[in-house]
């Protein structure tokens, strides 16, 4: 509205009306954690991003309107009070995944930071507070696109401490050392069953890797400047898969057709994240 952005809307509104009367749902592109706690402290009780995921949009809805039980997509814990490490089904519907590429990528979080706790916190007893903070904005991002929202929002707490100068005190970090259990426990628990299927990538030749990690890197940068060049970068990187990953290439490539950038990134990481995965099996 003009003059007034939703936050202030929100807050306005709040100064009026409880939840309970009036819930707020926030609808926005701004999906990252810090985000969503923004939305949180002005009022608003849920959260949908864009792009809109049908499904996430009419479970929240419901649960405004009181139609169905459920966890929607609540910006909470649980309702017995015990976090949420990990939203599988959640995540799987929002990336548009099968379920065995989202276990691949369980796996390769949990190579990469199953001693994260302990790493942090080494970082900043030794007073390295810039590459603390570089590491926790790392586990917030990646842990995030896993749909381990606790952990995420743990390491944000983290991170905006350090990134004010400050050490963070012995509790932070040790609620972040948590997260990060409960979530690999929890990645623990989808994966033991299930024996890694490397076919799910459907790989049809070998990948050009030294041609695919410098096209990723220009590919990256291109999609977070919006540029139009990120189709003809895409193009080359995609050839450098010589047929491999089909499926989600052509994903990424009909996110940039469609100039939705922010997608094409997130399909970006998850190809690198499958290629990666694969070369270690």
């Amino acid at each position: 509205m003009p003059g007034m952005d939703g936050f202030e809307a929100s807050r306005e509104i709040r100064r009026v009306y409880d939840a309970s009367a009036v819930p707020i749902v926030a609808l926005t592109a701004h999906a990252h954690v810090e985000d969503i706690e923004k939305c949180r402290q002005a009022g608003m009780a849920h959260h949908i991003g864009k792009p809109i995921n049908a499904n996430n949009l009419l479970k929240t809805l419901s649960q405004v309107l009181g139609t169905a039980p459920g966890s929607g997509n609540e910006m909470a814990e649980k309702s017995d009070g015990v976090p949420s490490y990990l939203d599988i089904d959640g995540t799987i519907d929002r990336l548009g995944l099968d379920r065995s590429i989202y276990l691949g990528l369980l796996r390769t979080y949990k190579g990469k930071f199953s001693d994260a706790h302990a790493h942090l916190d080494g970082l900043i007893k030794a007073g390295d507070i810039e590459t603390a903070a570089s590491y926790a904005h790392n586990v917030k991002g990646v842990s995030g696109n896993i749909g381990a929202d606790t952990l995420s929002r743990a390491a944000a707490n983290v991170e905006a401490v350090l990134k004010s100068g400050n050490v963070p005190d012995g509790d932070l970090v040790d609620k972040f050392g948590a997260a990060n259990a409960g979530t690999l426990q929890a990645i623990e628990t989808e994966i033991q069953p299930v024996q890694q299927d490397t076919a799910s990538g459907a790989p049809a030749g070998s990948v050009d890797a030294v041609t695919f990690k410098a096209g990723y890197d220009t590919l990256a940068g291109a999609l977070d400047r919006s540029s139009f060049d990120a189709r003809d970068i895409a193009a080359d990187v995609v050839s450098s898969l010589n047929g491999a990953y089909s499926s989600e290439a052509g994903k990424l490539l009909d996110a940039i057709e469609s100039l939705d950038f922010a997608t094409a990134k997130r399909r970006l990481e998850i190809l690198a994240a499958m290629i990666e995965i694969d070369a270690k099996t």
